[in-house]
């Protein structure tokens, strides 16, 4: 998470009365699940890219169908339940099929509007964030990084 926090833009945000961190919030839900789905026989090396406006996730795991995941129809399915329940356990997973519902309400607002890309078949995610320059982060000249805190 301080990866994250270091290097991605953290854009104000208020739900009820309430600043929450959309960026830890998301990205909390994403390392959860990249470790609860993970298809641990499988040696395909879990990939967190962030690349300019976009992060990509890749993941070996079980699908449960193919294809694109609507949070509209989505069905949980546990795939690796022990690890979940321990997750469960120590706080940093909610209920079955929670995840998929917050990174659809979460990321609407973190990326101005556009939903994320959640594909199955090996755990492929895309999400968009910021396309501007947030208040104290500029765009360094050199860097790989679309914006940086050290200007």
């Amino acid at each position: 998470m301080a990866f994250v926090t270091k290097h991605l833009p953290d854009p104000f945000y208020l739900e009820k009365d309430r600043r929450i961190s959309l960026r830890d919030r998301i990205f909390r839900e994403v390392v959860t699940n990249i470790l609860i789905h993970r298809e641990y026989i499988n040696g395909f090396p879990a990939k967190f890219i962030i690349e300019n406006h976009q992060i990509r996730t890749k993941n070996a795991n079980r699908p449960h169908g193919h294809g694109m995941i609507n949070p509209a129809d989505f069905t949980p399915y546990p795939k690796n339940p022990v690890i979940a329940r321990f997750f469960k356990e120590i706080g940093r997973a909610d209920e079955l099929g929670s995840g998929v519902r917050n990174l659809f309400k979460y990321t609407r607002n973190y990326s101005g509007g556009v939903d994320p890309q959640l594909i199955s078949r090996y755990f492929q995610n895309s999400y968009s964030y910021p396309p501007s320059c947030p208040p104290g982060y500029c765009k360094p000249d050199d860097s790989f990084l679309p914006y940086s805190k050290n200007c």
